[in-house]
């Protein structure tokens, strides 16, 4: 991207990881801005076992949102093994970035190398910022972190509160950690939402507790990123609340949709995720965005599996995000779920959609993103 001038960077990153045939391993992600080392601010690790499919399906999910300086810059969705003896493989992995004008788009954050714990019930902040919003209007909030094990096996519950500690029921997460051979089955937590704001000072947060089993929750390098979305300027829509959905069907059915008048042709940002658990079995999940159709984009295929457990299941997140071109006019966007594989029901918790229309009423004299890259593939 060439940037026009100093500002900053909404990055936003996710991938379906799987089992190759040659075996396990644990992954790790990063994101880099003009170098493929990657930033420590923002690792995540992630764990793929053997099962009796293709391993154990999950999403990698990591967003940040990074000052740049004016000129041309590059960006990196990054990974590598850091254990095990398998071939790491990730399924569509997509990188998105977004140009935010600080004059034009107010925006907070809160990330850096750190290591969060918990062994509390009630929530606490992970991660915490504040911003002036100058008119009424609505924020997207993002927020990511890579889970662990500390000292035993755990479940993690995870929300976002606004000017509260007690997180939205609208964006409950549940996270099972369990013990293995190393540092326990790693995985990524997601969440992202859309809220209406009123003008003022507000302060965002990122909530984790601990919701069940005896280990101390462990997140490696949260991220907490809000952008001032105004209503007056930009078009979105999104779709959110406090909800059970579930299927049986191999074919997909729209989890969440929402509608948009686009002002004129360009692009919009696209960002899902869920929790998901067990209902009455095992099953393979296979999730996916759908604009004007329920047939789903064969670029941004998310896999997930849930399995048995002593509670209800191996909670996971699963995690999509993406840019699309959109022609001006009246567009619906479908969150969209399926189940690939097993006999158990697919349950999703509070799965929300957000997407931003990047077309201002008053046109801005630069760019505002980069085109997503996409790849049907394993890289």
């Amino acid at each position: 991207m060439n940037v026009p001038e100093a500002g900053w960077v909404l990055i936003k990153a996710d991938g379906s990881m799987a089992r190759r045939s040659d075996g396990e391993y644990e992954a790790l992600f990063r994101i880099g801005i003009d170098s493929t080392t990657g930033d420590p601010d923002i690792d995540r690790w992630v764990n793929v076992y053997n099962d009796s499919g293709d391993g154990t399906d999950k999403s990698v999910a990591l967003s940040v949102i990074k000052p740049v300086t004016a000129g041309n810059h590059t960006f990196y969705f990054l990974g590598s093994r850091s254990a095990g003896s398998g071939t790491v493989m990730v399924f569509d992995p997509t990188l998105n970035v977004v140009f935010l004008p600080a004059q034009k788009m107010p925006n907070c954050s809160a990330s850096g190398n750190m290591t969060w714990t918990t062994s509390s019930p009630t929530f606490s902040e992970m991660r915490q910022c504040t911003m002036n919003v100058p008119e009424d209007g609505w924020v997207l909030i993002t927020a990511d972190g890579s889970m662990a094990r500390y000292d035993g096996e755990y479940e993690a519950s995870f929300s976002i509160g606004i000017d509260s500690t007690t997180g939205d029921p609208d964006i409950d997460r549940w996270v099972n950690v369990y013990n293995d051979s190393g540092d326990g089955t790693d995985k990524s937590v997601a969440l992202s939402i859309m809220k209406p704001v009123t003008a003022g000072n507000h302060t965002f947060n990122f909530l984790g507790s601990r919701y069940a089993g005896s280990g101390t929750v462990m997140v490696y390098d949260p991220t907490l990123s809000v952008v001032f979305v105004p209503s007056k300027k930009m078009a979105s829509c999104s779709a959110s609340g406090n909800m059970t959905w579930t299927t049986n069907s191999p074919t997909f059915s729209e989890m969440r949709q929402c509608t948009m008048n686009v002002p004129e042709d360009g692009w919009v940002l696209i960002t899902a995720d869920g929790s998901m658990a067990r209902s009455d079995g095992e099953y393979e999940a296979l999730f996916n965005i759908g604009i004007d159709s329920t047939s789903g984009d064969s670029n941004i295929d998310r896999w997930v599996n849930v399995y048995n457990d002593s509670g209800d299941g191996t909670d996971e997140s699963v995690a999509l995000s993406v840019m699309k071109p959109v022609t001006a006019g009246n567009h619906t966007f479908n969150f969209l779920g399926s189940r690939s594989a097993g006999s158990g029901t697919v349950t999703v918790y509070d799965p929300t959609l957000s997407v931003v229309a990047l077309v201002w009423t008053e046109k801005f004299p630069w760019p505002m993103f980069l085109p997503a890259i996409t790849n049907n593939a394993q890289p």
